[in-house]
């Protein structure tokens, strides 16, 4: 008799302790690294943007997924800022060919103690219009994908920011 009330009593406190310590119910938090050495905190433990994405889209939170959707295609836009470095090559080529397609037109002639001397001009001709009107439009081009580049980047940090903070105040 008194092998069973002993063990009911260790059963009690032992489901007692259980029900104390069980902390299965409370989400762990996730810190945003201050730098880009520091690694996504998850806990205690180190993971990748991807891993952390995928535990912020998990969670069925409608504002939380949308969120991180407008991450992921901020990520992706970011790199139309590379598109910037044919367009600005391919602008400064065309400005430097429209300086080589001028035409070289004699404007006058002298003849000065018997020395003949001819005075050239140099004028524009299509060609040359259309280079700098190219190249014009190439620089344009070049700082609009600069802009959407750096624009996307920033948008893709405010993104998995604000996900993260409603996550952590939700969960």
């Amino acid at each position: 008799m008194k092998n069973i009330v002993f063990l009911l009593l260790v059963s009690i406190s032992f489901n007692v302790n259980a029900q104390l310590t069980d902390n299965s119910n409370q989400h762990t938090k996730i810190y945003v690294p201050k730098n880009h050495y520091q690694s996504w905190r998850f806990g205690d433990d180190s993971k990748s943007i991807t891993q952390i994405q995928n535990i912020l889209f998990d969670t069925g939170n409608q504002d939380i997924q949308s969120l991180v959707i407008k991450a992921k295609r901020s990520q992706k836009r970011q790199y139309l800022g590379l598109l910037s470095i044919p367009f600005g090559i391919s602008a400064i080529a065309l400005a430097v060919a429209s300086y080589y397609t001028r035409e070289k037109v004699p404007v006058s002639t002298a003849n000065n103690y018997g020395v003949q001397s001819t005075t050239y001009e140099y004028q524009n001709t299509k060609q040359t219009g259309t280079y700098l009107i190219s190249a014009g439009a190439g620089g344009i081009i070049t700082a609009a994908t600069i802009f959407i580049g750096v624009n996307a980047k920033h948008n893709k940090r405010k993104f998995r920011k604000q996900a993260i903070e409603l996550y952590n105040q939700t969960y």
